[in-house]
Protein backbone atom coordinates (compact mmCIF):
# COMPACT_ATOMS: atom_id res chain seq x y z
CA UNK A 1 0.00 0.00 0.00
CA UNK A 2 1.08 3.17 -0.57
CA UNK A 3 0.71 6.27 1.83
CA UNK A 4 -1.63 8.51 2.53
CA UNK A 5 -1.22 11.55 4.24
CA UNK A 6 -2.47 10.30 7.16
CA UNK A 7 -0.24 7.16 7.19
CA UNK A 8 2.82 10.09 7.40
CA UNK A 9 1.38 11.75 10.10
CA UNK A 10 3.85 9.41 12.74
CA UNK A 11 6.78 10.09 10.75
CA UNK A 12 6.42 13.88 10.55
CA UNK A 13 6.15 13.84 14.63
CA UNK A 14 8.97 11.77 15.24
CA UNK A 15 11.05 13.82 12.38
CA UNK A 16 10.05 17.06 14.11
CA UNK A 17 11.17 16.03 17.75
CA UNK A 18 14.39 14.01 16.40
CA UNK A 19 15.52 17.86 14.09
CA UNK A 20 13.83 20.23 15.50
CA UNK A 21 13.08 21.99 12.62
CA UNK A 22 10.15 24.38 12.23
CA UNK A 23 6.82 23.02 10.09
CA UNK A 24 7.58 24.19 6.56
CA UNK A 25 11.28 23.08 6.71
CA UNK A 26 10.19 20.09 7.80
CA UNK A 27 7.20 19.26 5.66
CA UNK A 28 9.48 20.37 2.84
CA UNK A 29 12.93 17.99 3.19
CA UNK A 30 13.27 16.25 -0.05
CA UNK A 31 16.19 14.16 -0.90
CA UNK A 32 18.30 16.28 -2.54
CA UNK A 33 18.89 18.10 1.15
CA UNK A 34 19.49 14.74 2.54
CA UNK A 35 22.54 13.11 2.55
CA UNK A 36 25.29 10.58 4.29
CA UNK A 37 28.97 11.20 4.92
CA UNK A 38 31.52 9.73 7.34
CA UNK A 39 33.21 11.29 9.90
CA UNK A 40 36.02 9.61 11.72
CA UNK A 41 34.75 6.19 10.95
CA UNK A 42 31.34 7.03 11.68
CA UNK A 43 28.84 6.91 9.34
CA UNK A 44 26.45 9.52 9.39
CA UNK A 45 22.95 11.27 8.26
CA UNK A 46 22.95 14.82 7.21
CA UNK A 47 20.08 16.93 7.28
CA UNK A 48 20.28 20.66 4.91
CA UNK A 49 17.24 21.90 4.74
CA UNK A 50 17.39 25.43 3.98
CA UNK A 51 14.94 27.63 5.78
CA UNK A 52 12.34 29.85 3.71
CA UNK A 53 11.63 32.48 6.12
CA UNK A 54 15.18 33.40 7.03
CA UNK A 55 16.39 34.07 3.46
CA UNK A 56 17.43 30.44 2.62
CA UNK A 57 19.55 29.92 5.61
CA UNK A 58 21.00 26.78 5.89
CA UNK A 59 20.14 24.39 9.25
CA UNK A 60 22.02 21.62 9.25
CA UNK A 61 21.64 18.84 11.58
CA UNK A 62 23.90 15.51 11.97
CA UNK A 63 22.86 12.10 13.29
CA UNK A 64 24.39 8.33 13.48
CA UNK A 65 23.44 6.27 11.19
CA UNK A 66 23.10 2.99 13.50
CA UNK A 67 20.64 -0.45 12.66
CA UNK A 68 18.03 0.75 15.34
CA UNK A 69 14.22 1.10 13.13
CA UNK A 70 14.08 4.68 15.00
CA UNK A 71 17.06 6.07 13.77
CA UNK A 72 16.61 9.19 11.62
CA UNK A 73 18.47 7.19 8.41
CA UNK A 74 15.92 4.19 9.33
CA UNK A 75 12.89 6.47 8.85
CA UNK A 76 14.30 8.48 5.78
CA UNK A 77 15.26 5.17 3.98
CA UNK A 78 11.94 3.64 4.64
CA UNK A 79 9.86 6.51 3.82
CA UNK A 80 11.68 6.55 0.17
CA UNK A 81 11.34 3.37 0.06
CA UNK A 82 7.31 3.58 0.81
CA UNK A 83 6.56 5.91 -1.74
CA UNK A 84 9.39 4.40 -4.60
CA UNK A 85 6.80 2.48 -6.62
CA UNK A 86 3.89 5.49 -6.92
CA UNK A 87 6.88 8.23 -7.67
CA UNK A 88 7.93 5.51 -10.21
CA UNK A 89 3.64 5.05 -11.50
CA UNK A 90 3.25 8.83 -11.97
CA UNK A 91 6.38 9.81 -13.68
CA UNK A 92 6.95 12.82 -11.14
CA UNK A 93 10.07 14.79 -11.10
CA UNK A 94 9.29 15.48 -6.62
CA UNK A 95 11.91 14.81 -4.18
CA UNK A 96 9.79 15.20 -1.26
CA UNK A 97 10.32 12.60 1.49
CA UNK A 98 7.12 12.94 2.60
CA UNK A 99 5.00 12.24 -0.92
CA UNK A 100 1.76 11.03 -0.47
CA UNK A 101 -0.99 9.23 -2.27
CA UNK A 102 -4.51 11.33 -2.02
CA UNK A 103 -7.47 9.01 -1.15
CA UNK A 104 -9.36 11.63 -2.50
CA UNK A 105 -11.14 10.70 -5.94
CA UNK A 106 -11.22 14.09 -7.38
CA UNK A 107 -8.00 14.44 -7.14
CA UNK A 108 -5.71 14.41 -10.33
CA UNK A 109 -2.41 13.97 -8.69
CA UNK A 110 -1.17 10.25 -8.00
CA UNK A 111 1.16 11.34 -5.82
CA UNK A 112 1.70 14.79 -4.35
CA UNK A 113 3.90 16.58 -1.36
CA UNK A 114 2.70 17.00 1.86
CA UNK A 115 3.72 20.54 1.85
CA UNK A 116 1.71 23.25 -0.41
CA UNK A 117 4.08 25.66 -1.73
CA UNK A 118 0.82 27.74 -2.94
CA UNK A 119 -1.23 27.77 0.32
CA UNK A 120 2.56 27.56 2.28
CA UNK A 121 0.83 25.24 4.20
CA UNK A 122 -0.20 21.42 4.78
CA UNK A 123 -3.76 21.06 4.58
CA UNK A 124 -3.84 17.65 4.83
CA UNK A 125 -0.77 17.26 8.00
CA UNK A 126 -3.39 20.07 10.11
CA UNK A 127 -6.43 17.67 9.29
CA UNK A 128 -4.79 14.57 10.61
CA UNK A 129 -2.47 16.06 12.94
CA UNK A 130 -5.16 16.60 16.32
CA UNK A 131 -6.54 12.71 15.46
CA UNK A 132 -2.51 11.52 16.34
CA UNK A 133 -2.20 13.53 19.07
CA UNK A 134 -5.51 12.24 20.48
CA UNK A 135 -4.52 8.70 19.94
CA UNK A 136 -1.43 9.28 21.69
CA UNK A 137 -3.63 10.55 24.78
CA UNK A 138 -3.08 13.62 24.53
CA UNK A 139 -5.69 16.23 25.96
CA UNK A 140 -4.28 18.91 22.73
CA UNK A 141 -3.48 19.20 19.63
CA UNK A 142 0.73 19.12 20.19
CA UNK A 143 2.09 21.31 17.27
CA UNK A 144 6.01 21.60 15.68
CA UNK A 145 5.74 25.22 17.29
CA UNK A 146 5.36 23.38 20.48
CA UNK A 147 7.68 20.72 19.84
CA UNK A 148 10.54 23.28 18.93
CA UNK A 149 9.90 24.96 22.07
CA UNK A 150 10.63 22.22 24.18
CA UNK A 151 13.52 21.36 22.42
CA UNK A 152 14.44 24.84 22.79
CA UNK A 153 14.14 24.23 26.76
CA UNK A 154 16.32 21.64 26.81
CA UNK A 155 18.89 23.41 25.01
CA UNK A 156 18.56 25.64 27.82
CA UNK A 157 18.67 23.29 30.29
CA UNK A 158 21.84 21.34 28.40
CA UNK A 159 23.62 24.76 28.08
CA UNK A 160 22.28 27.13 30.80
CA UNK A 161 23.15 30.59 30.13
CA UNK A 162 23.78 30.12 26.73
CA UNK A 163 20.91 32.06 24.16
CA UNK A 164 23.52 30.75 21.12
CA UNK A 165 23.12 27.23 21.44
CA UNK A 166 18.78 27.55 21.58
CA UNK A 167 19.66 30.03 18.46
CA UNK A 168 21.88 26.92 16.60
CA UNK A 169 19.28 24.68 17.53
CA UNK A 170 16.39 26.54 16.19
CA UNK A 171 18.19 27.86 12.82
CA UNK A 172 18.06 31.06 14.05
CA UNK A 173 20.26 33.98 12.30
CA UNK A 174 19.83 35.72 15.77
CA UNK A 175 19.24 34.92 19.49
CA UNK A 176 17.20 37.32 19.63
CA UNK A 177 14.83 35.53 17.92
CA UNK A 178 15.23 32.71 19.54
CA UNK A 179 14.70 34.40 23.13
CA UNK A 180 11.17 35.76 22.94
CA UNK A 181 9.37 33.49 20.30
CA UNK A 182 10.58 30.15 21.68
CA UNK A 183 10.66 30.42 26.22
CA UNK A 184 7.61 28.21 27.42
CA UNK A 185 6.34 29.43 30.69
CA UNK A 186 8.38 27.05 32.73
CA UNK A 187 11.38 28.49 31.06
CA UNK A 188 10.43 31.98 31.78
CA UNK A 189 9.92 30.90 35.05
CA UNK A 190 13.84 29.13 35.43
CA UNK A 191 15.52 32.76 34.07
CA UNK A 192 13.03 34.71 36.51
CA UNK A 193 14.50 32.37 39.53
CA UNK A 194 17.90 32.90 38.03
CA UNK A 195 17.66 36.26 38.53
CA UNK A 196 16.34 37.12 41.43
CA UNK A 197 19.13 34.62 42.45
CA UNK A 198 21.82 36.73 41.24
CA UNK A 199 20.17 39.50 42.40
CA UNK A 200 20.21 38.06 46.04
CA UNK A 201 24.08 37.24 45.73
CA UNK A 202 25.01 40.45 44.61
CA UNK A 203 23.08 42.43 47.48
CA UNK A 204 24.80 40.12 49.79
CA UNK A 205 28.04 40.24 48.09
CA UNK A 206 27.67 44.18 49.05
CA UNK A 207 26.12 43.77 52.06
CA UNK A 208 29.33 42.10 53.34
CA UNK A 209 31.59 44.19 51.62
CA UNK A 210 32.73 41.22 49.63
CA UNK A 211 32.85 38.78 51.80
CA UNK A 212 31.11 36.52 50.26
CA UNK A 213 31.75 36.32 46.58
CA UNK A 214 29.55 33.45 44.93
CA UNK A 215 32.00 33.69 41.87
CA UNK A 216 35.05 32.25 43.79
CA UNK A 217 33.39 29.49 44.74
CA UNK A 218 32.97 28.04 40.86
CA UNK A 219 29.87 27.02 39.14
CA UNK A 220 30.25 23.56 39.96
CA UNK A 221 29.75 24.22 44.43
CA UNK A 222 26.79 24.92 45.91
CA UNK A 223 26.48 28.66 46.61
CA UNK A 224 23.94 29.56 48.80
CA UNK A 225 25.23 29.02 51.77
CA UNK A 226 27.58 32.15 53.58
CA UNK A 227 30.70 29.96 54.43
CA UNK A 228 32.63 27.65 51.80
CA UNK A 229 32.87 23.87 52.93
CA UNK A 230 28.95 24.06 54.19
CA UNK A 231 25.85 23.47 52.72
CA UNK A 232 22.53 25.17 53.84
CA UNK A 233 19.30 23.74 54.04
CA UNK A 234 17.31 27.17 53.92
CA UNK A 235 19.29 30.58 53.30
CA UNK A 236 16.30 32.73 53.01
CA UNK A 237 15.05 31.55 56.43
CA UNK A 238 18.48 32.01 58.67
CA UNK A 239 18.02 31.06 62.21
CA UNK A 240 21.65 33.39 62.90
CA UNK A 241 20.54 36.20 65.29
CA UNK A 242 21.48 38.86 63.33
CA UNK A 243 19.80 37.77 60.32
CA UNK A 244 16.58 38.54 58.99
CA UNK A 245 14.06 36.23 57.51
CA UNK A 246 13.29 36.15 53.56
CA UNK A 247 17.14 37.32 53.31
CA UNK A 248 20.26 36.09 51.98
CA UNK A 249 21.71 34.49 55.38
CA UNK A 250 25.01 36.47 54.87
CA UNK A 251 26.70 35.33 58.60
CA UNK A 252 30.20 34.46 56.98
CA UNK A 253 31.89 32.01 59.41
CA UNK A 254 28.78 31.28 61.50
CA UNK A 255 27.69 28.05 59.51
CA UNK A 256 29.33 25.61 61.82
CA UNK A 257 27.21 26.73 64.69
CA UNK A 258 23.25 26.86 62.74
CA UNK A 259 21.51 24.08 62.53
CA UNK A 260 20.07 24.32 58.76
CA UNK A 261 24.06 23.23 58.16
CA UNK A 262 26.30 20.53 56.68
CA UNK A 263 29.64 19.85 55.28
CA UNK A 264 29.58 20.32 51.40
CA UNK A 265 29.23 16.91 49.60
CA UNK A 266 33.04 16.52 48.51
CA UNK A 267 34.36 15.89 51.85
CA UNK A 268 37.96 16.69 50.88
CA UNK A 269 36.63 20.09 50.00
CA UNK A 270 34.51 20.38 52.88
CA UNK A 271 37.48 19.47 55.63
CA UNK A 272 40.12 21.67 53.61
CA UNK A 273 37.67 24.91 54.00
CA UNK A 274 37.42 23.90 57.21
CA UNK A 275 40.76 23.92 57.94
CA UNK A 276 41.04 27.27 56.66
CA UNK A 277 37.97 28.70 58.88
CA UNK A 278 39.69 26.78 62.26
CA UNK A 279 42.90 28.89 61.62
CA UNK A 280 40.86 32.04 61.09
CA UNK A 281 38.85 31.51 64.59
CA UNK A 282 42.25 31.15 66.03
CA UNK A 283 43.89 33.80 64.44
CA UNK A 284 40.77 36.46 65.44
CA UNK A 285 42.10 35.89 69.67
CA UNK A 286 44.55 38.61 68.14
CA UNK A 287 41.77 41.13 66.74
CA UNK A 288 39.08 41.27 69.73
CA UNK A 289 39.12 41.65 72.70
CA UNK A 290 39.12 38.07 75.41
CA UNK A 291 35.33 38.53 76.19
CA UNK A 292 34.23 39.36 72.67
CA UNK A 293 36.02 36.60 70.96
CA UNK A 294 34.60 34.16 73.28
CA UNK A 295 31.16 35.27 72.59
CA UNK A 296 31.34 35.33 69.13
CA UNK A 297 34.33 32.89 67.84
CA UNK A 298 34.91 30.44 69.95
CA UNK A 299 31.45 28.51 69.45
CA UNK A 300 32.78 28.62 65.65
CA UNK A 301 35.97 26.43 66.87
CA UNK A 302 34.10 24.32 69.16
CA UNK A 303 31.82 23.39 66.84
CA UNK A 304 34.56 22.59 64.26
CA UNK A 305 36.63 20.86 66.70
CA UNK A 306 33.64 18.83 68.25
CA UNK A 307 31.39 18.14 65.56
CA UNK A 308 32.55 18.95 61.66
CA UNK A 309 36.27 17.95 62.03
CA UNK A 310 36.04 14.67 63.69
CA UNK A 311 32.78 13.51 61.35
CA UNK A 312 35.50 13.44 58.07
CA UNK A 313 37.78 10.04 58.55
CA UNK A 314 37.66 9.31 55.14
CA UNK A 315 41.58 8.85 54.02
CA UNK A 316 40.34 9.82 50.62
CA UNK A 317 39.02 12.89 52.19
CA UNK A 318 42.14 13.57 54.15
CA UNK A 319 44.52 13.04 51.08
CA UNK A 320 42.87 15.61 49.13
CA UNK A 321 42.35 17.54 51.73
CA UNK A 322 46.56 18.10 51.90
CA UNK A 323 46.43 18.03 47.79
CA UNK A 324 43.53 20.70 47.46
CA UNK A 325 45.04 24.43 46.67
CA UNK A 326 41.88 26.98 47.38
CA UNK A 327 41.81 30.62 47.36
CA UNK A 328 42.31 31.90 51.10
CA UNK A 329 39.22 32.64 53.09
CA UNK A 330 38.25 35.90 54.33
CA UNK A 331 39.38 37.26 57.39
CA UNK A 332 36.41 36.60 60.28
CA UNK A 333 34.26 40.23 61.50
Amino acid sequence: MHPSAQDLTPFIYFLAAITNFNKQTLLELSNTNIRRSTYLGQERIIFMPAKPRASGHIQPRSFPVTADRDNPATIVTFLIHWTKAARTAANTKTKNIFAFVPRDRGSRQIIKPIFDPIKRDSPEFNQHAPAFCKTLGMNRNVGTRIIRATGADLARNVFPGNPVAVEMLLGHVNWLTSHPAYRSDDAKRKDESALAGAMAARERWLRTQGAIDERAEGKTRDRRSATPGFLCLDPFNSPIPSEKQGRLCSAYGFCPTCPLTQPDRDEGYALARMLQLRELAIRARTDVGPEAWKARFEPILNALDEIWLPAITSEDALSKAERMKLSNLPPLQ
